[in-house]
């Protein structure tokens, strides 16, 4: 297994994936779990939130098709750089917008597009990370790896609000974490073909 996911020049290729998946569920999950308690703490009706709740997963259904359909058309590269970056943006948009259910509908659904996207841009590198008879292993591991951020996102945001941080410190703290995994995602575009 070490030689499938490693050998032939295979580990730089396998840390950028990996790094991609782990801080990108991260993220992803994070939000996922704490979005509404979030937007409460910083003013938001409970229904309101989960209004946002909706607004978040709708926009994450879309961007992945989107992604998907983008990933076949446009360069990698560019298309995986362009939606991390508007990730990025959304996660700052949705801690500087105020408590109003419009804005932060808005600014969850581009959040939701942007995030999931992100991750099928992820699924979309990484086949062509492996030959054909060990591409299920090096898939198999880099999903793995990522699911080990899935958990530990959530757990994060708890650790930061019983430490004292506001929801927009939380939010925030979450933006390099996305962008290292958006530089990862965008070098490994970079050297990878289409499987």
């Amino acid at each position: 297994m070490p030689d499938a996911l490693f050998g032939e020049g295979r580990a730089v290729a396998t840390a950028l994936l990996w790094t991609g998946f782990l801080l990108g569920l991260f993220v992803f999950y994070l939000l996922l779990n704490w979005l509404p308690s979030l937007l409460i703490s910083r003013g938001l009706p409970r229904a309101d939130a989960s209004w946002v709740q909706v607004a978040f997963n709708l926009g994450g259904a879309l961007g992945s098709v989107a992604t998907g359909l983008l990933m076949d058309r446009w360069n990698r590269a560019a298309l995986v750089a362009l939606i991390f970056g508007c990730s990025i943006a959304a996660l700052v948009l949705l801690a500087a917008v105020p408590a109003s259910l419009a804005l932060m509908m808005a600014a969850g659904f581009l959040i939701g597009a942007t995030a999931s996207g992100a991750q099928m841009a992820l699924y979309a590198l990484a086949p062509s990370c492996y030959p054909t008879e060990m591409r299920g292993t090096g898939v198999g591991a880099a999903v793995s790896v990522g699911r080990l951020g899935s958990v530990v996102g959530p757990l994060f945001a708890g650790v930061l609000l019983k430490a004292g941080q506001s929801p927009i410190e939380v939010l925030l703290v979450l933006v390099p974490l996305f962008a290292l995994s958006g530089l990862a995602a965008t070098l490994l575009a970079r050297r990878v073909r289409p499987a």
